[in-house]
């Protein structure tokens, strides 16, 4: 698993180009659920990082504990993109 939180240039199609000002938003897109987004008011570059990052560790290490019990909720592989313009 790899991810990035910083600022990056989207396609102006992308719904991720909307996001604007004290806005954040997250954008997911997983093998069996599609594309996700999250879209909120953030509380600035630093909390908001941690809060992900956060969010990513805990959803890794879920996936390390279901493989010691020898469960499997977590199919397939998560995969995060990084999106640019060309």
């Amino acid at each position: 698993m790899e991810a990035h939180v910083h600022p990056v240039l989207v396609p102006e199609d992308h719904i991720l180009s909307s996001v604007n000002d004290a806005f954040n938003s997250i954008f997911v897109e997983g093998e069996f659920m599609g594309p996700s987004n999250v879209y909120g008011l953030g509380a600035g570059p630093g909390p908001s990082a941690v809060g992900v990052v956060g969010d990513i560790i805990e959803a890794d290490i879920q996936r390390a504990l279901d493989k010691i019990r020898g469960q499997d909720f977590i199919s397939g592989k998560i995969q995060l993109i990084r999106i640019e313009s060309n």
